[in-house]
C-alpha cells in the first residue's frame, strides 16, 4: 500500500468541504426559501442570516468533531473513504484512537497550516508523503483503491450546489420584490408631492389657529393623502433614529 500524495489528499479535502457546505448551509437555505411565504419573508430572512452567522462561527468545531469521529471509526472522513484513502498509525497500521484523531486535527492541522500551509505542502517534498501533522503524531495516509467514486461525488455535489444556489436566488428575489415595490411606490409618491425630508416641519399643517395654551393643528383637506404619507415616513424616521 502506497502513501497518498498531496493532490489525492487535497481532492478528499475538497469533497469533505463541499459536503459540509452543502449539508449545513446550502440545503437549509434552500429549504428555508421554499417553505416561507412572502409575508413572513423579511423577518425570517433576518433569522436565516443569524443562522448562517452561527453556523460560520461554529464551523471549526463541527469540522473537528466530523474529522475526529470518522477518522477513528472508519479510518477516514467521507472524502477520504470515497477517494480510497485511509488514515492509520505509522507503526501499527491500525486506525487511530479518538484521542489521536482529535489532537491530530485540532492541533496538528493548525500546526501544518502555519506559513501559508507549508506543513501540508510538505507532502509534495517528503519521500514518504507525510505532512507535518503526520510526522508529529505518527500517522500516515495510504491509498487503497481508485479515486473515481470521489471525483463523481465531487462533480455531483458541485452540480447540486449550483442548482440550489440558482433556486435560492430566484426565490429570494421573488419574495422580496413585493416589499421593494411597495417601498419604491411610497418614495415616488413622496417625490411627486414634494414632501420635505426634514420631519421637524410639515407644510401640510395649518398653524394659523392657536390659543394661549397650545398650538391647534388643522389638516387642510386637499393635502390629506399627502399628510398621511408624510406621517408614515416620519414615524419610520423616528423609529430608525431610536
Amino acid at each position: 500500500m502506497n502513501n497518498a500524495g498531496f493532490f489525492h489528499r487535497f481532492l478528499a479535502l475538497l469533497i469533505d468541504l463541499f459536503l459540509l457546505f452543502f449539508i449545513f448551509l446550502i440545503l437549509p437555505i434552500y429549504i428555508f426559501t421554499n417553505i416561507t411565504s412572502s409575508q413572513d419573508y423579511p423577518l425570517l430572512l433576518i433569522n436565516g442570516l443569524i443562522f448562517i452567522i452561527i453556523i460560520y462561527m461554529l464551523s471549526a468545531v463541527f469540522y473537528v468533531i466530523y474529522v475526529t469521529f470518522f477518522t477513528s471509526k472508519f479510518g477516514g472522513t467521507p472524502g477520504k473513504l470515497l477517494t480510497s484513502l485511509r488514515v492509520i498509525d505509522y507503526e501499527s497500521n491500525n486506525y487511530l484512537s479518538i484521542k489521536t484523531s482529535f489532537i491530530r486535527v485540532a492541533i496538528g492541522y493548525v500546526f501544518s497550516a502555519q506559513f501559508f500551509g507549508l506543513g501540508f505542502l510538505r507532502i509534495i517534498k517528503n519521500p514518504e508523503k507525510l505532512a507535518w501533522h503526520d510526522e508529529l503524531f505518527g500517522t500516515k495516509v495510504i491509498k487503497k483503491g481508485s479515486i473515481l467514486p470521489g471525483l463523481f461525488l465531487l462533480l455531483l455535489l458541485f452540480s447540486f450546489t449550483v442548482l440550489c444556489s440558482i433556486s435560492i436566488y430566484k426565490n429570494t428575489a421573488d419574495k422580496i420584490k413585493p416589499a421593494v415595490d411597495r417601498m419604491q411606490k411610497v418614495i415616488e409618491e413622496s417625490k411627486d408631492l414634494n414632501i420635505p425630508s426634514d420631519n421637524k416641519s410639515n407644510p401640510f399643517i395649518d398653524k394659523t389657529n392657536q390659543d394661549d395654551n397650545d398650538l391647534l393643528f388643522k389638516i387642510d383637506p386637499k393635502y390629506e393623502k399627502a399628510f398621511k404619507i408624510y406621517e408614515t415616513s416620519s414615524n419610520i424616521n423616528d423609529s430608525t433614529d431610536q
